[in-house]
């Protein structure tokens, strides 16, 4: 891959996960994200 795809896929990921974590944040619903081992990785502030 070259250097200049290399960098718009960072692009994209980055603009995805800022998506997600906007989603996570602000969702009016509790959220709870897991592993697939079931290891709790995060919870929305409606869970707490």
């Amino acid at each position: 891959m070259g250097g200049r795809k290399i960098m718009n896929a960072l692009r994209v990921f980055k603009a995805h996960r800022l998506a997600a974590w906007t989603f996570f944040k602000h969702e009016m619903e509790g959220v709870i994200t897991i592993d697939p081992q079931g290891t709790i990785l995060g919870v929305n502030e409606k869970m707490l």
